[in-house]
């Protein structure tokens, strides 16, 4: 009797997942003009993301789509699939993560005005040679002062450690870019994404350690979308696409 109950409850929570779950794939586009290499760098990219997200039954293929408004043209869309179903949070979760993204990542340092330079130079519009405002990411309303050199590049050269900032989870940075960042004041060094500073609660400090000559990032709040994000970076951003937008 009680082994009933309890495939009682089993098949009730997989009628539940079922019901909330569409076994039809989401499909996603990049901006128009998009080439096939990019689109496909885009759908590997994103499984990778969907793989550490937690959706390890993600798949992703390229798919050609005929463009109505225009007869002679095609692109190239990422049709995203999963065995179990995607339910309305996941599905949700796949657009975040291919939302960003991540082409560029580097390391600049922030310019501070002084007093005199405050009264000449409003935020976000005119800037002091040598330094430019940028929007921080998901405010673009609020912008920072960075030198626009140097720019430390570190695009492809992270990796992540769970135990590298000082015990604490972090990106490790690449011998290459460790030994660039070592020859700076890390003090005043900021992550900047895709042309926007990252919030501290995501990448706070800047730390070498000099026994094995290597840098981290630390990440304060382990944002599980920012860092999966960073490490597969993808060559454009991915939108959902509907019937009738492809030619748009």
């Amino acid at each position: 009797m009680l082994h009933c109950k309890h495939a009682g409850v089993v098949l009730l929570l997989l009628l539940i997942v079922a019901a909330w779950s569409d076994d039809a794939p989401l499909v996603l586009r990049g901006p128009a003009g998009a080439s096939k290499g990019d689109i496909e760098t885009c759908a590997k990219a994103l499984v990778a993301r969907c793989n550490e997200y937690g959706y390890t039954e993600v798949s992703a293929g390229v798919v050609e789509v005929a463009d109505p408004n225009a007869k002679a043209r095609k692109s190239w869309h990422v049709e995203v699939s999963s065995r179990l179903g995607i339910n309305p949070k996941m599905r949700g979760a796949i657009l975040a993560l291919g939302a960003t993204p991540c082409k560029r990542v580097a390391l600049r340092f922030r310019r501070t005005l002084s007093e005199h330079e405050s009264e000449q130079y409003e935020p976000g519009k005119s800037a002091p040679k040598g330094a430019s405002w940028v929007a921080k990411l998901g405010d673009p309303n609020q912008v920072m002062l960075v030198m626009e050199s140097p720019v430390i590049d570190l695009a492809g050269r992270l990796v992540w450690a769970e135990r590298g900032f000082a015990g604490s989870p972090a990106f490790e940075c690449s011998e290459a870019a460790s030994k660039s960042i070592a020859s700076q004041d890390v003090s005043n060094a900021v992550l900047v994404v895709d042309e926007m500073v990252v919030p501290c609660e995501y990448a706070s400090q800047v730390f070498y350690n000099g026994n094995i000559k290597r840098a981290y990032v630390s990440s304060g709040a382990a944002d599980d979308n920012f860092r999966s994000s960073v490490l597969h970076p993808m060559p454009c951003a991915l939108t959902e696409s509907k019937e009738g937008e492809e030619g748009k």
